[in-house]
């Protein structure tokens, strides 16, 4: 088995962790395996495709010149 040690970690979230384990009948190291071995078995999080547009960084508003055609071959529209 590995080790890991956190470090600097809030006396809020430290406090709360006690409760937590206390409220569960488990020790705190008990209480933070279970929390991150639930974590990790979750799997990543499935997005929306509302937050993936909302992730799109926003562009520039004259942002006409990245479509123009350079050198287009097109012919102009029959009417």
């Amino acid at each position: 088995m590995t080790d890991i040690l956190i470090r600097d970690i809030d006396e809020a979230l430290d406090k709360a962790l006690k409760v937590r384990a206390i409220e569960h009948g488990r020790t705190r190291e008990a209480e933070i395996k279970d929390i991150l071995r639930a974590v990790i078995s979750a799997g990543p999080k499935k997005r929306s495709l509302v937050d993936a547009i909302m992730d799109i960084p926003k562009l520039e508003a004259d942002v006409d010149h990245l479509f123009e055609r350079s050198g287009s071959s097109a012919r102009p529209m029959d009417k």
